[in-house]
């Protein structure tokens, strides 16, 4: 249960105010709690990712309570508690922001993970992590809304946004060797036809020269790549690229100057070529949803 945000909270002053019961259109079920209120904060639940409800509210003391809640959430698409804080007793010192640290410490939930919402002060040491609203001005408003999304976002974004960073320094980094390679590759070709119709040691040296500068690139490429593919996990995105030329193209190059083998360099070259510019596209689409990321994540 240590895991995601939690919002705590209490009822009368957040989810209702003093003009509640003069507005007409208040459901004749749950009379004391004001739909903007209620609407407002079902715009938050579903503004975080793995987000939980805890109620603090002295609501979770009377079932009836209880059941005119549930049925509000219900209609405003909001999910149900998780659990509510325990009750402190008077002579224990009780306060909400006692009773709320008793339940983080029996479920091992950390500070920074929560928020309270609540139009009392009497949170000890988690004044904090307070968005005081007020009975007498509105309950739940915009204005706490964007603080609540702020503090229960705040971290996430920073994390998220070091994530995206990262994983652009690594598709740079991928770029890069793929684009030597690239470049090691079409010399390579080059070399390799002018072989082919008759060269000499010279470009026989030459090409032979510039598959191993490719295969190099290559080899960089694969564990660029597969920084890359870990980087992206971290963003929730995916890639799927292999390349792969073989030893045996090299060897035989080498030891085997004959034209079979000469066509077959030049195949394979032709083939890698395909390879690391189709890896290219790939790398650079991605690149392009990552600054499109960051920029949401920036914004957000």
């Amino acid at each position: 249960m240590n895991k995601g945000k939690y919002i705590f909270l209490d009822v009368d002053g957040v989810l209702n105010h003093h003009e509640t019961y003069k507005k007409k259109h208040v459901n004749s079920l749950y009379p004391d709690l004001d739909p903007e209120c209620l609407a407002l904060f079902s715009k938050l639940v579903h503004s975080i990712d793995y987000v939980h409800i805890v109620l603090s509210s002295s609501w979770r003391l009377i079932e009836s309570d209880m059941n005119r809640l549930e049925a509000a959430f219900k209609e405003f698409g909001i999910p149900k508690w998780i659990d509510i804080t325990p009750y402190l007793e008077y002579e224990q010192g009780k306060t909400r922001g006692k009773e709320i640290n008793q339940w983080l410490k029996e479920n091992n939930v950390r500070k920074d993970q929560i928020i309270v919402l609540d139009d009392n002060t009497d949170m000890a040491d988690l004044k904090d992590r307070l968005i005081q609203t007020d009975f007498m001005n509105g309950g739940f408003k915009e204005v706490h809304f964007k603080k609540a999304l702020h503090m229960l976002k705040g971290n996430h974004m920073a994390k998220e946004t070091k994530e995206i960073l990262e994983a652009l320094e690594a598709a740079n980094n991928t770029l890069d060797n793929l684009y030597k390679a690239l470049n090691a590759l079409d010399s390579a070709k080059s070399w390799s036809i002018a072989d082919i119709l008759g060269g000499g040691f010279l470009m026989t040296y030459m090409k032979r020269s510039r598959v191993k500068e490719a295969q190099v690139y290559i080899d960089n490429c694969k564990a660029s790549i597969e920084k890359f593919a870990k980087e992206l996990h971290d963003v929730n995105e995916d890639i799927n690229i292999s390349l792969d030329t073989g030893e045996f193209i090299k060897f035989a190059d080498y030891f085997f100057d004959g034209i079979l083998v000469d066509w077959y360099v030049q195949s394979n070259i032709t083939t890698a070529q395909t390879q690391v510019s189709n890896a290219i596209s790939r790398v650079e689409h991605i690149k392009e949803l990552l600054l499109h990321k960051l920029n949401g994540a920036s914004v957000q």
